[in-house]
């Protein structure tokens, strides 16, 4: 089923899918790929819609019931009709104020509106969507434009590592160039090893404090630390210090957090 996990940047290619990690071949994001909608080109997904929900901890299994028994029926009829390009939800793990992420993907701006109008109603129908609502506590809205996919075919991630960067606007450009010239061949490189990833650069649109996020897709917990900080980072600092140096000096702030897949029980 598509939305068992989130399937984020399985379908993400075309001009936007830029150095893809020939080592491993990824068919979801830890899901199965799905066919594309009558009409529509396939992989063309412009744009991520990031909602963020604080569920009250006793009532994180309702809520996984709810969504696994009403909003992924409806979202798959969505994704059918090519409304949305994909779905998903993770919780939390490590770090962060919210435990809850749900995701879509669309193919461009007016199409999240639409959605949301769609989505809503929908889940008005049932009674869940009242029970679902008294759940939230807190909640944020981001949405993000696809910058660059390097996500492997066919395997499985369970774990989401989320960085998220503060960064002058005038220093956007070289960030992005940093990271697609000389980032994404460490990455790479350390993924050949032996260790499976995906990696995801998110440009900001709307919301949130940070103006760059990059998402780093893992099977294993044991592999993150020494893959992002051990095989990649610290490569970095010790074969090219200056580039290194030039990184720090970009970066205001960042925030990491990590995600878990949601499965049902």
């Amino acid at each position: 089923m598509l939305a068992l996990c989130d399937e984020e940047f399985l379908q993400l290619r075309g001009e936007r899918k830029m150095n893809r990690i020939s080592l491993l071949a990824l068919v979801s994001l830890s899901l199965s790929l799905s066919a594309p909608v009558s009409g529509q080109e396939a992989d063309t997904a412009a744009h991520v819609y990031e909602a963020f929900y604080r569920i009250g901890m006793a009532d994180l299994e309702a809520w996984n019931e709810s969504y696994f028994e009403h909003s992924v029926p409806i979202l798959e009829e969505l994704q059918e009709k090519g409304l949305i390009e994909g779905f998903g939800q993770h919780e939390h793990h490590t770090g962060g104020h919210y435990n809850i992420r749900f995701v879509v993907r669309t193919y461009d701006w007016a199409a999240i509106e639409t959605f949301w109008d769609e989505y809503i109603a929908r889940l008005s129908e049932l009674t869940s969507w009242s029970n679902m609502q008294r759940m939230m506590r807190e909640h944020d809205d981001q949405i993000w434009d696809i910058g660059e996919v390097n996500v492997p075919d066919g395997f499985d991630p369970v774990f989401l590592y989320a960085a998220k960067f503060s960064l002058n606007f005038a220093d956007m450009a070289e960030w992005n160039t940093t990271w697609s010239d000389v980032m994404a061949g460490f990455i790479k490189e350390a993924a050949e090893e032996d260790v499976r990833v995906g990696w995801v650069r998110l440009d900001h649109n709307t919301g949130g404090p940070h103006n760059s996020k990059h998402l780093f897709l893992f099977e294993n917990w044991d592999d993150i630390d020494d893959f992002i900080f051990g095989r990649v980072l610290a490569k970095l600092e010790e074969e090219k210090p200056d580039v290194w140096a030039r990184l720090l000096e970009i970066m205001d702030f960042h925030d990491d957090v990590v995600w878990v897949r949601s499965t049902p029980e």
